[in-house]
């Protein structure tokens, strides 16, 4: 019983990550603005992540960087999402997903003040 609520339940999230990625790759696509920085005026927490993936599969990891430092997480977050208890401890993973946490805010920040500038 236990392996087929542990399978369907990470089918699913599965299935959210395609339809997250899907939606990325529309408005990629589409080049539609990012409709935070449309209503507010500035960018927001996460500006220039798909052109940072899309370098990523371009495999130019310099262009990705330059878009957004914090692509590298994002493979650990996806692990984070997967999992169904913690990756490595529940302490070790809290730290990480802190310090993951400040490095999207420091980035936002200075996003900000580049932008308003």
């Amino acid at each position: 019983m236990r392996s087929r609520f542990f399978h369907r339940s990470v089918v699913a999230r599965l299935l959210v990550l395609l339809a997250v990625a899907l939606v990325l790759a529309l408005l990629a696509s589409f080049h539609l603005p990012c409709v935070w920085k449309t209503l507010f005026g500035i960018p927001c927490p996460g500006c220039g992540m798909v052109h940072a993936f899309l370098s990523l599969i371009r495999l130019d990891v310099a262009a990705a960087f330059s878009y957004h430092p914090m692509v590298f997480c994002m493979p650990l977050l996806v692990l984070f999402f997967l999992a169904e208890g913690p990756l490595f401890s529940e302490k070790a993973d809290r730290v990480m997903l802190w310090l993951m946490l400040a490095g999207f805010l420091v980035n936002w920040g200075y996003q900000i003040v580049l932008f308003t500038r």
